[in-house]
């Protein structure tokens, strides 16, 4: 399945079924659903030539590794209408493109079921912006968007890994461990003048250098280990 031209549906779904044949999309092509975006390419895969971007009113399913080629980013972004609903789930990706310098993703919810190998390219998983959203790092407390040290080990990148930022309104660590490739790793609560990071779980943090950043404070009620630079900010701007 080839897609030169961008696609958008107005009222349903927006499915794309490759087979075995996988399917794949053009440079720069946007894919747009008012409902939800499915991509199915059974035993094949998925091609993305960067610039591109994905998003969903609802949730975002990939069921197999994607393969992403093409320079700039790649934007995935479900939950578009900021209602709190919209999982994006994806199967593994891979950037093998040199000139893909940033792949950005965004959601109520996420279920990472295969790795997500970034290279040298930046990566960003945030939440969708939906009011009061909570992203939870670590072991899962059974609310908000949870991020478990099984997806983290799977977020892969020389570069920098950010969790959270714009559209995330409260950040809980919660016995997280990392101890990944990441140059830098990036802890952001940044949604509103509210918004609050939290580490209430004993956590762990290997890396060359953590960032820690909120508008509205952040509150150490557990200890927190990092086996690099620490900067913490909690009056972010």
């Amino acid at each position: 399945l080839f897609v030169n031209g961008s696609l958008t549906t107005t009222v349903s779904d927006l499915v794309l079924d490759g087979s075995s044949a996988g399917v794949t999309a053009g440079v720069g092509r946007k894919l747009t659903s008012a409902a939800n975006l499915v991509v199915a390419a059974g035993s094949g895969f998925v091609r993305v030539t960067a610039p591109a971007s994905w998003q969903a009113v609802g949730h975002i399913s990939i069921d197999t590794s994607v393969k992403v080629f093409g320079v700039g980013s790649f934007a995935l972004a479900a939950d578009s209408d900021n209602s709190g609903a919209g999982t994006l789930s994806t199967a593994g990706m891979s950037v093998l493109g040199a000139g893909v310098d940033l792949i950005s993703m965004s959601a109520a919810d996420y279920s990472i079921g295969g790795a997500v190998q970034a290279g040298s390219a930046s990566l960003t998983l945030d939440a969708s912006g939906a009011p009061g959203s909570t992203l939870v790092l670590g072991t899962n407390t059974g609310t908000g968007i949870e991020l478990d040290n099984t997806e983290l080990s799977l977020l892969v990148t020389s570069a920098t890994l950010t969790l959270g930022g714009n559209g995330t309104h409260s950040f809980e660590v919660h016995a997280a461990t990392y101890a990944g490739t990441a140059a830098v790793l990036q802890l952001q609560a940044l949604a509103s003048s509210i918004a609050v990071l939290r580490v209430d779980g004993v956590s762990s943090l290997t890396v060359p250098q953590a960032v820690l950043q909120a508008r509205a404070g952040i509150n150490i009620s557990a200890p927190l280990t990092v086996a690099g630079h620490l900067a913490a900010d909690g009056a972010r701007a």
